[in-house]
């Protein structure tokens, strides 16, 4: 099978079990918002946001290592099995060491925040080490090209979980914080352990051959640590600011606008998730010429999905809106900013994965954590002004700030377009 064919092939299953996988986060956040009081429902996606963060601390940028190492041990004939358990434990010591500072130093706060009681920050914290582990060995079944496999426990089994259980216990009594996040957790335990399984099996015969050495994996590790934390908070910073400066039932109003709107990266990640091992494969080889052609293929098909399914949106944003209940139709003004803004950001493509993972992450953290803090200080700005339209408004200029910036670093860099736009001609 060719690159191309494989890469339109993975990338139509991946984006098929995507669909599925947000359809059902989708119809969680409905059955969330009516369950739920908005009190709550706001305090479950404030919690939500954060435990992103904390995963990704808890990580150490080891879901993103495995992209870039097991790829080249597969290809070298070098065994998987001492990064894999390196992997693990380092994430393993981590998660204990940042959840057990949480529980001592940050359970006041977010206990204030959002009006939850310290047994629950307890739950909470549990489900996060789950998450970790659980992320971990999808990202080592990703690296060996299964990237099916690693999404489906948890874009479609994790969130398929919750929402039969709050289904269970909304028919026979109110749903409550408690249960949602009890729900959460038992979800993160059997996604992780699913995973365990898939990777034991599909991983086995890349176990063989020379020992691998272990120089390089924790800093690279570090590297990725880095741009995932500025990513994630660029996604995230939002809807935190907005629990803390306005209150969980304004966080909860906001969130549904953030998730309706990231429905449009679904293509974006669908297609960065299958070129990510084709991109470091290129690269090693010294294909440029596929590397261009792959980044470009990307842009085509994403831009174009992406377009054709803001403009959907848009047209029937008050009927999308109806069916979280009559206070969420205040998030209106921030899906149309926030659309744009995701537009943009598909239109310039796989810049960030592209350096990423050829070697330079210092300088996408430099872009990444400029954006950071670009994005906190308009989103403290805004959100004072105009509320969650501000918030929208700061988040989407710094997204278009940080994609052109990408864009136009590996175009220097590389001399590679990333976008499906002929440059040469313009």
């Amino acid at each position: 099978m060719s690159k191309d064919s494989y890469l339109k092939k993975a990338a139509s299953l991946s984006f098929i079990v995507k669909i599925i996988g947000l359809l059902i986060s989708f119809l969680l956040q409905i059955v969330l918002a009516r369950t739920l009081n908005l009190a709550d429902f706001g305090a479950y996606n404030y919690l939500s946001s954060l435990s992103i963060l904390l995963v990704a601390f808890c990580l150490l940028g080891f879901d993103k290592v495995s992209l870039k190492f097991i790829p080249e041990y597969i290809e070298k004939g070098i065994s998987t099995l001492r990064y894999e358990r390196y992997a693990i434990k380092a994430a393993t010591l981590s998660s204990f060491l940042i959840l057990t500072l949480i529980l001592i130093f940050g359970a006041g706060y977010i206990e204030k925040t959002v009006d939850v009681s310290i047994e629950l920050v307890a739950l909470w914290c549990v489900s996060i080490f789950f998450m970790a582990i659980s992320s971990v060995y999808a990202g080592l079944i990703q690296s060996i090209k299964k990237p099916v496999v690693s999404q489906f426990n948890e874009l479609v089994l994790k969130p398929l979980v919750i929402m039969v259980g709050v289904g269970s216990v909304a028919l026979n009594a109110q749903l409550e914080l408690y249960d949602a996040l009890l729900l959460l957790l038992v979800a993160s335990l059997l996604s992780a352990l699913t995973n365990f399984i898939c990777w034991k099996k599909m991983g086995s015969k890349y176990r063989h051959g020379s020992v691998a050495v272990s120089s390089g994996w924790m800093s690279t590790g570090l590297g990725f640590l880095g741009i995932t934390l500025c990513n994630t908070a660029l996604n995230q910073i939002d809807i935190l600011m907005i629990g803390s400066m306005l209150g969980a039932e304004q966080g909860g109003i906001y969130s549904v606008a953030v998730k309706i709107t990231n429905l449009l990266t679904l293509f974006l990640v669908a297609f960065n998730v299958v070129a990510a091992p084709m991109i470091s494969a290129f690269y090693v080889k010294g294909d440029m010429v596929g590397l261009q052609n792959l980044l470009q293929t990307v842009s085509k098909y994403v831009s174009l999905l992406t377009v054709l399914c803001a403009i959907f949106m848009c047209v029937f944003i008050d009927h999308l809106l109806a069916l979280f209940g009559e206070q969420f139709s205040a998030a209106k003004y921030s899906i149309y900013i926030l659309g744009l803004a995701k537009c943009v950001g598909a239109i310039t493509g796989s810049a960030s994965y592209l350096l990423s993972l050829t070697g330079y992450q210092k300088q996408v953290l430099v872009i990444l954590s400029s954006s950071v803090a670009l994005n906190i200080f308009l989103n403290y700005i805004l959100i004072g002004k105009a509320g969650i339209s501000g918030a929208a408004m700061a988040t989407a200029i710094t997204m278009v700030i940080w994609n052109m910036a990408m864009f136009v670093f590996v175009l220097r860099v590389f001399n590679l377009n990333t976008t499906f736009v002929n440059i040469n001609r313009l």
